[in-house]
Parts: C-alpha cells; structure tokens; sequence
C-alpha cells in the first residue's frame, strides 16, 4: 500500500503542475476580458491568418460571418487559401486564432521551443502566489468513446490520485461516505453531460452560419476548451461582464482542483519529516518550488505540445491502473467485511450489498478490461495535425513507468 500511495502523489504532483498550467490560461483570458471588443471577437488584428472566421451578431437579424473581418464567406475561394499554420481550405474562428497564435503563439513542435511567453509567465507565478497563500492560511478549497471517458471519470471525481482521500480525510467521522460517493457519482457526468452539450451547442452554431461542415473547424482538446468557450461569451449582450464572470469561475474550479492535487504531496512529505508539518513556511517552498520550476516548460511556444505529451501519458495508464489495484486491496486483501464494522461504527450502516458486488468484481473488471483494451488501441500522441517524433513518445512512457514502478513496493 505505501508504494500505491507513493504511486498516486506523483500522480498527483504531475497533475498539479500541468493543471496549474490551465489556471494561468484562465487567467490570462481573465485579464483580456477587460478589453472592448473582446480581442478573440474580431479578425484582423496582427496574430490572425487569411482562414480567420470573424461572426458579429447584429440583434436579431442573425448572423454576419466575414472572413478575416473584411471578405464575406460565401465570397471566399477557400481552394487558394494557404498559410503556413492553417491547412488548406480549413477556418479557425477568431477565438480559436486568438487561442494559437496570440495566448500560446504556438511553435511548429517540440523541436521548436521558441522562448517562454513572458505574459504566461506572469500568469503561473501569480497562480503559485496564489495557491501559496491559501494552503499557508489553511483554506480548504472542495467541490467538486470509453477510454478517454474512463479516465475523465476517474480525475473529475478524484479517484485513484488520492485527491478523494485527502478531501474526505477532513469530513466529520460520523459523515455518510456511502451516501456522499453516490451522489458525487450521479452529480459528476450531469455537470459533465451538461458542459459538453454547452460547447458543442456553440460549435454547431459556428459550422452553421458559416456554411461550414463541423471537420472544417480545426477545434479538438485545448483547441476545444480555450475557443469554443471564448467564442460562446461573444454572442451575449455586455459579452465583456460575462467574459469576466466566466472565467473567474474557471479560474476558481482551476484551483479547486490544483490545490487538493499539492496538498497530497504536503501531507506525503509531512507524514515521513513530521517535523515539517509543524514548519509550514518551510514546508510549502518545499512542495511548491520544484512544481513551479518544472511548470515552466509549459509557458513556451511549445507549452501545449510538452502538456499534452504530459497529460496523454499520466492521465490514464497509471491512473487506471491505481483504480484496478485500489479495488482489489480494498475489498479482497482489507475486505468487505471490515469496511462494513468501519461504516457501522461510522454512521451505524452497513455497505449495501450490491455496492460490495461492485467492489468486488464489477468495478476490477471493467477496469482491466478498459486497461488492456487502451492498449491494443494505442495510438501515439499528436496535437491537432502535429505528430510527436518517436523520442517524444519514448519520454511519454518513461513518465507513465516513473509513477507504476513504486505501486509493488
């Protein structure tokens, strides 16, 4: 168990790093939220390209979609259009331009670093500052296609990275664990269900008035949440307030899920030096300037490319594999038997027994089978149209092997 425990606080430790990456965006798009018009509204400024879609609504008459802010659609031969970073014949709305060529201004790869994004850089330091201060003061901050479903799951309600162990750890003892896991089963995909329908309501609307057919928009992963988003707060009226609502509450959720991610390794590295836990000031340094100074990559120009090599190699094998062993440790090797004297002493009730089942023999079975299934399906890492080059892919798996190799331990 100490190995498995070892596993899941560099798991969490990665995830902290590259999910405080997601807060600097936030804020970033935070900060430009204050401009008028919004800097990912329009087309034509500096950072965009020939294939730059620019809609503007005009109250109810519906929908007027330029080209670059200057050529009606329906004008444009998109068969001669060609730029370096747009692939032929494809449009990029304005805050899908915005997001690669203003907020990222984005390499051709890893081969390419480019220099750090002085303006990001802000942004992650503000985000550490941020975080410093809240774990210092004690603030507790809670709430919060099968494969890539599998792992979402597994990271939104915090399981297999500890995030729902460190969490619960502060709930009274008479709290009802069984009823609080059912429901944050239930609520979780609602609110996941319902975000997706958001974004793909207002990609839909794009590839609509644009004539266009949804393959054309050149939005996928980061692409997805950092343009579609955007774009989706330029149809409302006073779009620069709800701009600002909307992503200081992203920025909220950002650090509701970065903190709990670096208090596990505080309480990691507290549970071996006991003497730290009483040295928060000394402690907090500890964990937060190693994960700073390897976050630092990720304000490049190739930031997003070394983040989502990162992601697609710690997000789910070693995860999945945490959930498959924490099942069988928890119902075959601790057993159902005592987890049910643990919640009767609780709160006088004991595990459903359906629930038990599922521990037991559902849960692990469909966990190695998802296990195995991603792969025989591996396929190798790419963002957008880029590829990453064998080299790329062989640090990937040395990540995914530096998290297992303790869980024997």
């Amino acid at each position: 168990m100490k190995g498995l425990g070892l596993g899941t606080a560099l798991v969490s430790r990665i995830y902290a790093m590259y999910t405080s990456m997601y807060f600097s965006w936030y804020l970033y798009y935070f900060i430009n939220s204050f401009f008028n018009p919004l800097q990912w509204s329009t087309c034509g400024n500096s950072w965009n390209t020939p294939s730059c879609v620019e809609s503007t609504l005009y109250g109810h008459a519906g929908m007027n979609t330029t080209v670059n802010g200057t050529v009606p659609l329906q004008d444009v031969n998109t068969t001669h259009w060609v730029h370096p970073n747009v692939s032929s014949g494809r449009f990029a709305s304005a805050s899908e331009e915005f997001w690669r060529y203003n907020a990222l201004d984005i390499s051709n790869g890893l081969d390419d670093t480019g220099s750090i994004r002085w303006p990001l850089f802000g942004c992650l330091t503000f985000t550490y500052v941020t975080m410093y201060v809240m774990l210092f003061k004690g603030i507790r901050v809670t709430g919060k296609i099968w494969i890539e479903a599998c792992g979402y799951a597994l990271h939104s309600m915090g399981t297999s990275t500890g995030i729902a162990n460190t969490i619960s750890s502060h709930n009274q003892r008479s709290s009802n664990c069984c009823r609080v896991a059912m429901v944050l089963c239930i609520v979780d995909p609602l609110i996941t269900i319902f975000c997706g329908l958001s974004i793909f309501t207002v990609l839909g609307h794009m590839a609509h008035v644009t004539g266009s057919k949804m393959d054309n928009f050149q939005s996928s992963g980061l692409n997805l949440a950092f343009s579609v988003l955007p774009e989706a707060v330029t149809y409302l009226p006073l779009s620069q307030l709800w701009s600002v609502l909307v992503f200081m509450t992203m920025m909220t959720l950002g650090l509701d899920t970065t903190v709990p991610s670096l208090e596990i390794t505080q309480e990691t590295i507290a549970d071996q030096f006991p003497s730290l836990a009483k040295r928060r000031w000394l402690l907090l340094p500890i964990v937060f300037l190693p994960c700073f100074l390897l976050a630092l990559p990720y304000t490049t120009q190739a930031g997003v490319y070394v983040l989502t090599l990162v992601d697609w190699y710690a997000s789910v094998p070693p995860v999945m594999l945490f959930g498959v062993v924490e099942c069988i440790v928890l119902a075959w090797v601790f057993g159902v038997h005592r987890l049910d004297k643990c919640t009767e002493e609780m709160y006088g009730q004991r595990i459903p027994k359906w629930l038990a089942f599922l521990m037991k023999y559902i849960t692990p079975g469909l966990l190695v089978i998802i296990f195995g299934y991603a792969f025989y399906e591996y396929r190798p890492p790419k963002y957008g149209t880029y590829f990453y080059p064998e080299w790329a892919t062989a640090i990937g798996w040395l990540i995914s092997a530096f998290m297992i190799v303790p869980t024997p331990c």
